[in-house]
């Protein structure tokens, strides 16, 4: 199980092992949720929410760079292999949208 896709939704893109299929996806921009799972159980989630009325809110990128950066560290501990591409670009034909 070597085989990677792309996964992207609401600005984030992530690579995959092949065998992980969208299991559910809610929301928008402001607020959502995205599972994806294989054929024995769910393997990531990922849930977003626009912060409103705390003070000074870190920036998204912030909060990602951070989130990946734990990611990354866990990762390390566990010897497993961990590659994100920020700022990727897809979904360039947006005439549908």
């Amino acid at each position: 199980m070597n085989d990677r896709v792309d996964f992207a939704w609401q600005g984030l893109r992530m690579s995959v092992p092949d065998d992980w299929n969208l299991g559910r996806v809610d929301g928008d921009f402001e607020k959502g949720y995205a599972r994806l799972d294989d054929a024995e159980i769910v393997r990531a989630e990922i849930e977003w929410r626009r912060l409103k009325g705390r003070g000074e809110a870190l920036r998204l990128t912030e909060l990602v760079d951070r989130y990946l950066a734990n990611l990354q560290k866990k990762a390390q501990n566990v010897d497993a292999h961990f590659e994100v591409q920020l700022r990727a670009r897809f979904l360039k034909n947006k005439k549908f949208l």
